[in-house]
Order: C-alpha cells, then structure tokens, then sequence
C-alpha cells in the first residue's frame, strides 16, 4: 500500500519533472526563434 508520503514524493517528482521539462521546452523554443530571427 502507498502510504501518504509516498503519494507526496510520487506528487512533488512530477512537479519536479513537469519545471525540467518546461525549461527544456523554453531553451528550444528560445533556440528556434533566435535561429527564425537570424534568417
């Protein structure tokens, strides 16, 4: 059984996972509309 602990860590590692991947997805967005700007 997952004690209520566990559901918090399970909770704050997506938090975590969904700050990584918006910044990931920020850098690329940043990288193509420098590079559409340079065209």
């Amino acid at each position: 059984m997952a004690s209520p602990a566990d559901a918090h860590s399970k909770s704050s590692e997506a938090l975590l996972a969904l700050e990584a991947a918006s910044k990931l997805v920020a850098m690329i967005w940043a990288s193509v509309l420098q590079q559409r700007c340079a065209l």
